[in-house]
């Protein structure tokens, strides 16, 4: 290597050429490395966009200077971050939770997150029983799993889109129909856009509309454990503190927060069992995510906190303006209120006995990718029962769940042995489904955990009025602040506002607080604004758009379908017709005017384009029309009478 070096050089003093090789040999070695840490970080999003188009233009002498600038930069950004990590812990590792975690640890945001989640992994990850309820993932929830690109494709490929089947199964005798196919409107497409992310096929500008996706609920939240999984090995392989990590901790259970001595950050104090003996800890943050559902401990620990401000422990040291009152939930009774659910484990592609004719029957074989409704013979108001079951992807599934969902005085919640259920149940669907104890398609052991199970009752329709507690600082303060002193908690998801499942907006409002805290804390850290905000700013910001929704939505829960589960009491019958009334009323009315009046409330919530508060409105306005009109009818009659 020297010789050829020194030939080329035309010379002959090998002390020249050593140095020669030496000097090219480092020039070489740092090119490299300076190439494969901007590859490499690259890869993982770690360079910033600005960094990026630099480096992509190329042109004369603008190559080295923007490595020189990457570099440059990196190295800033990883030293002041290594002396000042952003810390965050979110309270509930549920879907929520963990979308809340994705979304701060990734860049812009680059907090070091903890999640606390209350169960042990292995009852977090199994399936259960309680909760074999489904997802409906609807464009709302779809602008967060479009961010994620492999999170998406799982959706995709572990679910069932709307558009399949549905079966109403009446009681025996009566035939069984034929499946309704929904297909989706292929002349239905929308503008491609950053949130809109990738659909079912890109034609130059515009995406072909994607349906939702019915999954199950224990499938979607492992997805979302995998996806923070991925994340923190992608993380780990970059070897750059420009990402936040994501530790999630389980069988730790959150029993209160409380402010630092120094009001610095959040204390979260947590518990959990290691064999015999119950630790306590307590981690700091300078903010702290709620996540942990409609009986949120974090929530509920701001509403028990007093304003005294000679108590150390008072959040008023931290926010002037805090009223614990203000965290006190407004809850409404609404017709599915308390309305009692428990899963029957079926065998996936059982069969149905149908009756084709008076004399012909034949047996029909049911399919997981399509839903069911399949009623029984008892009429009663306490008797009467319709086994629900939503679509699966998984054909060869060992269990496909049937929702019982009743009044709390329904027979079936005294009913205590399994053999006793087993005889109900053979007595109500008998021939149509085979519930006998030789041959039936249930085992004795799922008959018995059936009978003794307690199941979960649909909560009240509530919301929190107050969805953060914040630093209170002047907008002077703002510009000199440090930000060490910034801090807040947050309330996403079911520990924001909770009701019933009847409008599937559950997981889907979830979400879209994720989504509308990502955007007001991407404005906070955005180094290129101006105006940049602090994180109490961002969290007051957060609170003040997502309120409206919140009560929108929570209107839109109560008034939207409030009768999707058809219970047989005389009472809950004739809800359901004024309010099918009301609903039918409304169409024709949409009809006539040509979409000048809006359609019912429940069926604008299928337009993702419009947001809560904006579907409220318009089922607001509708009703004033409906209502001036009616008032000018009745006042011309009783004019008309008098004279």
């Amino acid at each position: 290597m020297t010789s050829t070096i020194t030939m080329m050089n035309g010379r002959s003093n090998s002390t020249s050429s050593s140095s020669s090789l030496l000097f090219c040999s480092f020039f070489v070695f740092v090119f490299v490395v300076i190439s494969n840490e901007i590859k490499e970080s690259n890869s993982f999003r770690i360079i910033p966009n600005h960094v990026n188009t630099n480096i992509h233009r190329r042109a004369g002498g603008g190559v080295l200077s923007s490595l020189t600038d990457t570099v440059t930069e990196e190295l800033s950004i990883t030293t002041n971050e290594s002396q000042n990590r952003k810390t965050a812990v979110v309270v509930g590792g549920g879907p929520v939770g963990l979308a809340a975690a994705l979304t701060l640890a990734d860049a812009p945001h680059r907090y070091d997150v903890t999640v606390y989640e209350s169960l042990n992994f292995e009852e977090y990850s199994a399936f259960d029983p309680a909760k074999a309820y489904l997802y409906l993932i609807n464009e709302r929830g779809q602008k967060f799993t479009r961010k994620h690109t492999a999170l998406h494709e799982k959706l995709r490929a572990l679910s069932v889109p709307s558009t399949s089947g549905f079966v109403a199964v009446p009681a025996y005798p009566k035939a069984i129909p034929e499946p309704k196919v929904f297909s989706a409107d292929p002349n239905n497409k929308k503008k491609a856009s950053d949130d809109s992310g990738r659909g079912t096929g890109q034609i130059g500008n515009e995406i072909a509309e994607e349906p939702s996706y019915w999954i199950p609920r224990h499938v979607f939240t492992n997805m979302l454990y995998e996806t923070v999984q991925e994340y923190e090995q992608k993380r780990i392989q970059s070897a750059s503190l420009l990402l936040g990590s994501i530790t999630c901790c389980f069988g730790k259970k959150c029993i209160g927060v409380i402010p630092s001595e120094d009001e610095s950050t959040i204390v979260v104090h947590t518990e959990g069992n290691e064999e015999t003996t119950t630790i306590a800890s307590s981690k700091h943050a300078t903010l702290v995510v709620a996540g942990d559902g409609m009986n949120s401990r974090v929530r509920q620990s701001l509403l028990e906190n007093n304003n005294d401000n000679n108590n150390p422990k008072c959040f008023t040291s931290i926010d002037k303006n805090y009223e614990p009152k203000e965290f006190l939930v407004q809850a409404y009774t609404n017709p599915d209120s308390n309305l009692r659910l428990k899963v029957l484990l079926f065998p996936s592609n059982f069969t149905m006995l149908d009756s084709t004719t008076d004399t012909d029957t034949q047996v029909k074989t049911t399919k997981c990718s399509t839903a069911y409704s399949i009623s029984g013979k008892n009429t009663g108001p306490k008797n009467f029962l319709r086994l629900g079951m939503l679509p699966m992807i998984d054909e060869d599934a060992p269990y496909r769940p049937a929702n019982a969902i009743t009044r709390p005085d329904h027979e079936i919640w005294n009913i205590r042995t399994g053999e006793e259920m087993r005889l109900w149940f053979e007595k109500n669907y008998s021939p149509r489904v085979n519930f006998s104890k030789e041959g039936g398609i249930i085992s004795e052991a799922e008959w018995d955990r059936f009978a003794k199970a307690e199941g979960i009752r649909f909560p009240n329709v509530q919301y929190s009025p107050k969805l953060q507690i914040s630093t209170s600082i002047t907008n002077e303060e703002e510009n000199t602040k440090n930000e060490k002193n910034d801090c807040g908690i947050v309330l996403v998801g079911d520990a924001a506002h909770a009701f019933p499942p009847s409008i599937g907006q559950g997981i889907n409002s979830g979400l879209d607080d994720v989504i509308q805290l990502d955007k007001e804390l991407t404005e906070s850290s955005d180094s290129s604004n101006e105006k940049k905000r602090s994180l109490s700013q961002a969290l007051r910001n957060y609170e003040k758009k997502r309120v409206p929704e919140t009560k929108s939505l929570i209107r839109l829960a109560r008034f939207g379908s409030p009768y999707q589960y058809s219970q047989p009491h005389y009472i809950d019958r004739i809800g359901k017709a004024l309010w099918l009334s009301n609903i039918t009323f409304r169409l024709l009315l949409n009809k006539l005017s040509f979409g000048l009046i809006p359609p019912p409330m429940i069926m604008m919530v299928m337009n993702k384009a419009l947001t809560y508060r904006q579907i409220a409105r318009k089922a607001d306005t509708a009703t004033a029309g409906i209502m001036a009109v009616l008032t000018s009818i009745l006042i011309r009659i009783f004019i008309t009478k008098r004279i």
